[in-house]
């Protein structure tokens, strides 16, 4: 989880700057830019907004199960704790 927001968010920010370089051409023309070049824009900014926000989902959610496994663990729920066996965090080790 916490890689794939490691990934996610920097992402997010180059789309970021996608968009701030086509409102930029979009600016260079204000009153006579052709309509594909908004499309673009629009594009880059749902892209820029996805990417961030499933990011920080991620990171959500990547806190959330090291907390509940850390719990788990430290109240030797172990029946409970198999069960949730694709729970790997590097804290594993640190308990």
């Amino acid at each position: 989880m916490l890689t794939l927001a490691a990934w996610l968010i920097p992402i997010g920010t180059m789309l970021d700057g996608l968009e701030n370089l086509t409102s930029f051409v979009m600016l260079a023309q204000a009153l006579n830019f052709p309509d594909w070049i908004a499309m673009i824009y629009s594009s880059f900014a749902v892209l820029k907004f996805g990417a961030i926000g499933v990011g920080f989902c991620c990171v959500f959610l990547g806190i959330l199960a090291g907390v509940v496994a850390w719990m788990l663990k430290r109240l030797k729920f172990r029946s409970l704790y198999r069960v949730l066996w694709f729970i790997k965090f590097p804290m594993d080790s640190m308990l």
